[in-house]
């Protein structure tokens, strides 16, 4: 699973410090994007031991249904910390 999420955090570096300035570069990140995509393949790993670990199908549905919450809630304060001035985070 680990070798899966390399990739994602290459394309993601690249991301956030190459500037965009012309095709070529247009290019690059669009490449670097699809590679960030490679995250999916750690992530249906995880679900696919999260599911084979847990005995019974209540702690199973229960266990599923816990990693979803945290992953909708882990995403919602990245998006969060994206979203708000870069000077709020640091006094923060």
């Amino acid at each position: 699973m680990g070798i899966y999420v390399i990739p994602s955090f290459v394309g993601t570096i690249v991301l956030m410090t190459v500037v965009n300035t012309d095709k070529a570069t247009e290019g690059g990140l669009l490449f670097s994007y699809y590679i960030v995509l490679a995250f999916w393949a750690a992530q249906t790993l995880g679900m696919s031991m999260l599911s084979r670990n847990v005995a019974g199908s209540t702690k199973k549905s229960v266990a599923v249904a816990m990693n979803f919450v945290f992953w909708a809630v882990g995403n919602a304060i990245g998006t969060y910390f994206n979203t708000i001035p870069k000077s709020v985070i640091h006094e923060i």
